[in-house]
């Protein structure tokens, strides 16, 4: 909430928020496009590189939604872990 406010200069409202959420969706577009390139890359090599950057891949999102499921327990219960 604060990157919001700090981006709308504090006025809020519909527009500049769909505005954040359009940059925000074309990062993940271009971050999607660069792991696809790069296992397209790795799938010509030896197979022991792809299984090496999908082991990182998965290790990452994992991470990511551990994050993200502490983060809501928090909220919910009221209590930091």
């Amino acid at each position: 909430m604060f990157q919001l406010d700090l981006g709308t200069f504090g006025r809020g409202g519909i527009v500049p928020f769909i505005g954040i959420c359009i940059i925000s969706a074309a990062f993940g577009v271009v971050d999607g496009h660069i792991q696809g390139g790069m296992v397209g890359d790795l799938a010509i090599m030896q197979s022991d590189f792809i299984q090496v950057i999908s082991l990182y891949l998965c290790r990452y999102g994992v991470g990511v939604l551990s994050l993200v499921l502490r983060q809501k327990g928090e909220k919910n219960i009221g209590v930091e872990i």
